[in-house]
């Protein structure tokens, strides 16, 4: 048990941590997504930015909080179809858009 409960807390410790990833993705895909495409009137921009999270639908918090890099989210890509490759036509449908 003396071994079992620090295991605990360090899991429920990690969990915050790996929500606030997926709860700061739409800023870090808006911010992307302006920095690439400043062409792009506010609407596209949003809709690119849907397209995008989008992408990373379905994957647990722990898995997404390990592949977004938020220095270079160009790199999050990479992670999720390094992981996920048949998601590679929805980044695809995104730089369409």
């Amino acid at each position: 048990m003396h071994r079992i409960l620090p295991l605990i807390l360090l899991g429920l410790s990690l969990t915050p941590a790996h929500a606030a990833v997926r709860d700061d993705l739409p800023a870090l895909v808006a911010a992307f997504v302006a920095e690439e495409r400043p062409d792009a009137d506010q609407a596209r921009q949003a809709a690119i930015s849907e397209c995008i999270i989008s992408a990373f639908e379905g994957i647990g918090d722990e898995e997404l909080a390990t592949m977004i890099v938020v220095d270079d989210f160009e790199e999050s890509f990479d992670n999720l179809l390094e992981a996920y490759p048949e998601r590679e036509d929805i980044v695809e449908t995104c730089e369409d858009i």
